[in-house]
């Protein structure tokens, strides 16, 4: 897309900054609602293929750009460099809809293998079915294979689809700065490899969002209880743990606590409101 200085649509602007929020949060970050103005600015270039420019919205800086959208960001000057915050997912406007979908879940997981590997081998022409909680390849030694029911394997028609749905999922400024290669991978070439590098981690959790989905309609249209490790963390050093930083600190704490010896319990200086406070939680 070419515009003239002072001619893009607002519209435009706001999609780029939600789009910039939305890679921060494909990535798993934590704080992904907010990120300093640098941050902020470099991400939009990386998304506009390096074609985003102030004085096509009319304006000489970033500073005065991101004025424009004073409902969808808070820029606050009191840190250094300036940070700035995405209103509605940060519950700091009223009436505002969140323009990113909530994260399904916190850190990083995984559909459990032998259900992800049924749900998305088409290329293979094999067929899964449902037996004894697994899932297995039927073929000719496959026992009662007749009475199995089969799982539900993406076709390469539902995962076009799904790679159109995606692109046009994007803001129309990404659309446009990676026109030519989100068409070839979405036509051509399927592999994740051929996607521009930004646009990666936004691909694989929507990809691993709707394969999931795809799974928990079968069970549910089957009147079969949702597995309940269809969803797998991929390890504890990669989960985020919820809660407040100080929330954070105590399970620490407790961590090490159940690995000290009792001299070093009782050598610990555990403040004596403490222990009345604890006394009187526990009755």
């Amino acid at each position: 897309m070419t515009t003239e200085p002072g001619q893009a649509p607002v519209e435009l602007g706001q999609q780029a900054i939600t789009a910039a929020f939305e890679a921060a949060q494909a990535r798993g970050k934590e704080d992904w609602f907010q990120m300093s103005v640098a941050v902020l600015k470099n991400r939009i270039l990386d998304l506009t293929n390096r074609n985003f420019r102030e004085t096509d919205y009319g304006v000489e800086s970033f500073a005065e750009f991101l004025r424009l959208f004073p409902e969808t960001i808070e820029v606050d000057p009191s840190t250094r460099p300036p940070t700035v915050r995405l209103l509605a997912a940060a519950g700091l406007a009223d009436g505002v809809t969140p323009p990113i979908p909530a994260p399904q879940r916190r850190g990083r997981w995984s559909i459990r293998p032998d259900l992800w590997k049924a749900a998305v081998d088409y290329a293979s022409g094999a067929r899964y079915g449902w037996a004894d909680g697994s899932a297995v390849v039927i073929d000719a030694t496959t026992e009662q294979a007749s009475d199995l029911l089969v799982l539900p394997t993406l076709s390469e028609e539902a995962n076009h689809i799904w790679r159109s749905e995606f692109v046009q999922s994007l803001p129309i400024p990404v659309q446009d700065g990676f026109a030519r290669p989100l068409t070839r991978w979405r036509d051509v070439a399927h592999s994740t490899g051929a996607l521009p590098t930004q646009l990666r981690g936004q691909w694989s959790a929507y990809f691993k969002g709707r394969v999931l989905k795809h799974l928990e309609e079968w069970f549910l249209n089957e009147g079969i209880p949702v597995p309940a490790d269809l969803i797998q963390s991929d390890g504890p050093n990669h989960e985020r743990e919820a809660g407040s930083p100080t929330d954070r600190l105590k399970r620490v704490i407790g961590r090490y606590l159940d690995h000290m010896t009792e001299a070093e319990l009782l050598a610990l200086p555990i403040p004596i409101s403490a222990i009345q406070r604890a006394d009187r939680v526990n009755g």
